[in-house]
């Protein structure tokens, strides 16, 4: 008799909790009709948590991609159509593959590799699981950050690509044992998307030379010294100028030269065959400081501006036109220099 009392208690406990959940699913729905997917998916959640009913979880995934959590979205639609057997999933396949489908266009796959066992894997500040993950996470296409940290371990951090109907795949090395908590809390965590033995091996206390801000001393000395060249070799110039322009008129004026391309005075003009031979020679080497005078002048103008444009942003000016720095990294022992102008 207490058997038969018992299974009748649980059968109208399960009878109340399907009656609640379907009038729940049904507020949800006309919910849904009006609008207000954030209401409807609270109702299809409460309804969920009575009889966890595949009806429940579906009309949860068609409301999550309303609202554009695919995610969530991918998960919940995908558990529904699993349950083959419920009638209210069997009629509506069609739809919830079809919303699956649409879905699917906005998550891909992220398949995670290497690193420590049982470190922790944090998505965008969210932990998702210790390694090694059972399976690829399905995240939203874009790019995501991805942490793998543990204690005692110097975490790591990259940036990866998610695409749709795509696996992505990232591989780390064994994180580094941190040798102090305050060591590890100090270690950067770089942003871009680079293999993982890299992101270990760039410790912030051992920049390249090539980190070194603002112009070297001689770059900006050979950038003033071309543009001096530049006044100096425009002033040469417009002394050739005025000087050719002088001779050629007082030549032009008093002389001519003959078919035979002598030299001669004009006839009525008091100066001597000399005189006249003086004013060409001035006149052609006029003309040549003239040409010389203003290519020069362009020459180094233009040195001298393209020095200007393309010197480094502003900072420290460099003393040296090579630095160097010692080499850190872990297993290495050097020093990395480099060229700087």
């Amino acid at each position: 008799m207490g058997c038969l009392i018992a299974v009748m208690l649980c059968w109208q406990t399960l009878a109340h909790a399907e009656h609640g959940a379907a009038e729940l699913i049904q507020e949800g729905v006309a919910l849904r009709r009006t609008g207000d997917d954030e209401g409807a998916l609270r109702r299809f959640q409460q309804a969920y948590e009575l009889d966890h009913g595949a009806r429940a979880l579906g009309q949860i995934g068609l409301a999550e991609q309303a609202l554009g959590r695919w995610v969530q979205a991918h998960g919940d639609l995908t558990h529904a159509l699993e349950a083959t057997t419920d009638p209210w999933i069997a009629k509506n396949a069609p739809a919830l593959r079809r919303a699956l489908a649409e879905v699917e266009e906005h998550v891909g796959k992220l398949d995670i590799r290497g690193g420590s066992a049982d470190a922790e894997v944090s998505i965008d500040g969210v932990v998702r699981g210790k390694l090694p993950l059972p399976e690829p996470l399905i995240l939203p296409i874009g790019i995501v950050t991805v942490r793998l940290s543990g204690a005692g371990l110097v975490a790591v951090q990259r940036s990866a690509q998610i695409r749709a109907h795509q696996v992505s795949r990232e591989s780390f090395d064994p994180l580094a044992a941190a040798s102090a908590p305050a060591e590890a809390e100090a270690v950067p965590v770089p942003q871009a998307v680079a293999p993982a033995r890299e992101t270990a091996a760039a410790p912030s206390h051992a920049p390249s030379p090539a980190d070194d801000r603002g112009p070297s001393a001689a770059r900006r000395s050979a950038k003033w010294i071309a543009w001096g060249a530049a006044a100096a070799s425009l002033g040469v110039g417009v002394f050739g100028y005025v000087r050719q322009s002088g001779a050629t008129s007082d030549f032009n004026d008093n002389c001519a030269v003959d078919a035979g391309g002598t030299v001669a005075p004009l006839t009525g003009k008091s100066v001597s065959t000399d005189q006249c031979n003086s004013w060409r020679s001035r006149r052609d080497s006029g003309f040549a400081m003239e040409l010389g005078g203003f290519i020069g002048f362009g020459v180094a103008a233009a040195t001298g501006a393209v020095l200007w444009l393309t010197e480094p942003p502003p900072g420290p000016v460099q003393a040296a036109l090579r630095a160097c720095v010692p080499d850190v990294r872990p297993g290495v022992a050097g020093v990395g220099c480099a060229w700087r102008f």
